[in-house]
């Protein structure tokens, strides 16, 4: 601000979400067990975090919406025919950095094989996609760098038929937040 490079209103923006920012690594960090073992470390996140910061301040994006949908290769199955369903995200030109939710399936017509989540855009798992007694796969997760796109893949289930008839698989319960240093949760599109 002394050097004239920001004016008072984004000096001061930039301070909040600095501090905001290295709230979130600390609590990462923590979250982690691990604990900085350099003053060398600690510049480094000081220093992407004031990018960060900087860039944010001068290019702000605006909350467009997310989506949780579904993707699968196949539109019917056999009895008793193994098939995965793919879990995805489309952020709406949003830049998210944590989702969270639930997926709906009746366990009358489906058996739960396995789940995968090798591969997602999720890289620390908070909890990790898992079924509960009624049926529910529950999931939440961070992506410390960000993640922005159309098709990010959360994670994958592998089902097998174990009735015949029209059957519907939902999500429930979600909740992505946007990269942006405050929490804000990003509107999600049904």
């Amino acid at each position: 601000s002394k050097l004239n490079f920001f004016n008072q209103q984004e000096y001061q923006k930039l301070n909040e979400l600095i501090s905001e920012v290295s709230k979130m690594m600390d609590g990462l960090i923590k979250s982690v067990n691990k604990t900085p073992k350099s003053y060398i470390l600690n510049s480094i996140f000081f220093f992407f975090t004031l990018l960060y910061s900087i860039f944010y301040v001068l290019n702000p994006i605006s909350a467009q919406g997310a989506e949780i949908y579904f993707g699968t290769h196949i539109k019917e199955a056999s009895l008793n025919e193994k098939f995965e369903i793919g879990v995805f995200l489309n952020t709406s030109g949003e830049f998210i950095n944590a989702v969270e939710g639930s997926i709906l399936f009746l366990q009358d017509f489906f058996e739960l094989e396995e789940i995968q989540n090798g591969g997602s855009i999720i890289t620390l798992w908070i909890e990790s996609p898992k079924v509960s007694a009624d049926g529910e796969i529950k999931f939440s997760g961070v992506l410390p760098g960000g993640f922005i796109g159309s098709r990010g893949h959360l994670f994958s289930m592998i089902f097998k038929a174990k009735r015949t008839g029209q059957v519907t698989i939902s999500s429930a319960k979600e909740k992505v937040l946007i990269n942006d240093g405050t929490g804000r949760q990003a509107p999600i599109t049904k």
